[in-house]
């Protein structure tokens, strides 16, 4: 119990003290709007595909499947395959996930793929997602908080620099 009860004074000592250090810590509109125009390539939402993915046991399931999506609505499909929870995903463009990374090898609106020795995927594309720049009004609040992070962590080193000279502190 003591030892808990020293952790939690301890965090919120550290609390305190992080808190009190950042009270002169501003971030100006122009210092973030410099940051934006400076790592502009950051900001940037690659291209992404939403889409519905079917998995099935054998590959004449997976086929019926693909001619059913031929003819109706994916969610149809779901329903009456027993598919309740289905729901779109957007995939990007990953080397670790073999859905998205077939989603960008082809541009058809419908595939099938063995995934595994016995799974089977109907891939239905709902929409293709171009790559879109995020402009500077919709990145101010995260640039402005990524900065005020940045100096905070600066200003908390200096301090913590200061205080191990000041009490001869030394790490070894």
């Amino acid at each position: 119990f003591q030892r808990a009860f020293n952790e939690m004074y301890e965090m919120k000592a550290k609390s305190i003290f992080v808190k009190e250090l950042s009270k002169g810590i501003k971030v100006a509109d122009s210092e973030a709007r410099r940051y934006y125009k400076e790592h502009k390539s950051e900001f940037v939402v690659s291209e992404r595909v939403k889409a519905v993915v079917f998995l099935s046991r054998t590959e004449e399931r997976a086929k019926k499947i693909k001619k059913e999506l031929e003819k109706k609505s994916w969610k149809d499909v779901a329903r009456e395959s027993g598919m309740f929870n289905l729901k779109p995903k957007i995939y990007y463009k990953d080397k670790n996930d073999p859905i998205g990374t077939l989603l960008f090898m082809t541009k058809s609106k419908l595939i099938t793929a063995q995934i595994s020795k016995s799974t089977f995927a109907v891939i239905k594309v709902l929409e293709r997602i171009p790559e879109k720049r995020i402009t500077y009004a919709d990145a101010a609040k995260y640039v402005k908080l990524r900065l005020l992070r940045e100096k905070r962590k600066e200003k908390l080193k200096e301090e913590i620099e200061k205080l191990r000279r000041h009490y001869g502190v030394r790490v070894l």
